[in-house]
């Protein structure tokens, strides 16, 4: 909790503000809380933030999931962060490089554990599924271990950004018109890290968007993102095929997927169940002495909704051939 804590300092601290220079002449701005102030020291750490209620904000409308409209909003949004991030680094390469080194002096109090081998193995155990164990025997066939770490260290893929980390439903705020979705802004930037953007993509697409709208606009949702983030990079001035070509990102939505996989066997158990399952099952888990080095494997309850969401993960992996460069 710790590195959470101060992954979310960092943000709101350094990096916000320096993407907010970058935007400062642009049509579209990624939109974020004004940060009055914030506290490293003593025990009671603080992190004041603007009330967004008073300007209409408030938690999504719908239950657990984003329809088209409102993931729309949310996809133009992250185009903004991500924009912002590619262009500080190519125009302004030593304040960029300046925010990782804090962002790497962060990470290197964090212990790595391998969080996906329990996962995998409860979901193994509890998902009846011909065609998910067929492409959870793909997904283990390659050293998964050394992509996890691969994915928390951008400095070994150039095309790496400063990614939010969490995209779903709780860490949202949105405005609206009646019942239609105006404005989205971005909360809760605890494991933001250096990464490629798709990760962030994945995370949304797999475990924030509704069934419904996957089945129908899964690709639509993902040329939303492209277009916007191009759009975002041109706005900024400079060439997105020289910052990210267009082949590249191609590649990436296939290479990265697995991204989105480990990301959703991790977190569903936590996103899928009933809240009040979930806290009976925290306070049992609590209940325990912590063991030093073992992982904390989401919230295992294998109830129908989460089963039936690994089913979703699965056939959009197949039905859109993201699997294709694991």
């Amino acid at each position: 909790m710790e590195t959470f804590w101060e992954t979310e300092l960092w943000v709101y601290g350094l990096v916000l503000p320096e993407l907010e220079k970058i935007q400062k002449n642009s049509k579209t701005k990624l939109l974020w809380p004004h940060c009055y102030g914030l506290d490293r020291d003593g025990s009671d750490k603080v992190l004041l933030l603007e009330d967004l209620s008073v300007k209409g904000y408030q938690i999504c409308r719908l239950d657990k999931s984003l329809d088209l409209v409102h993931a729309t909003l949310v996809l133009e949004q992250l185009a903004c962060l991500h924009a912002a991030s590619f262009v500080l680094q190519c125009v302004h390469r030593d304040r960029f490089e300046s925010l990782l080194r804090e962002c790497e002096n962060i990470e290197r109090r964090y212990d790595f554990v391998d969080y996906l081998d329990p996962s995998i193995k409860f979901a193994n155990e509890h998902v009846d599924c011909d065609e998910f164990q067929n492409i959870l025997k793909k997904f283990c066939s390659f050293d998964f271990k050394e992509k996890v770490r691969y994915l928390r260290n951008g400095h070994n893929y150039m095309y790496s950004v400063i990614t939010h980390g969490d995209v779903w439903v709780n860490n949202l705020l949105f405005q609206y018109d009646e019942d239609t979705p105006t404005g989205v802004i971005l909360l809760d930037y605890q494991i933001s890290r250096y990464s490629s953007p798709l990760c962030d993509l994945y995370f949304m697409l797999f475990l924030a968007v509704d069934e419904a709208t996957r089945d129908g606009h899964f690709m639509d949702l993902v040329n939303t993102y492209e277009r916007a983030l191009r759009q975002q990079i041109v706005e900024l001035g400079q060439d997105p095929e020289q910052i990210y070509p267009k082949e590249q990102f191609q590649r990436d939505l296939r290479t990265f997927s697995y991204s989105g996989m480990a990301q959703t066997l991790h977190m569903l158990p936590m996103f899928a169940n009933n809240p009040k399952d979930v806290q009976e099952h925290l306070l049992k888990i609590r209940a325990k002495p912590m063991v030093k080095g073992k992982p904390f494997v989401g919230v295992p309850i294998a109830s129908p909704e989460y089963m039936n969401r690994v089913k979703q993960m699965t056939r959009d992996i197949i039905k859109h051939g993201l699997a294709d460069l694991w």
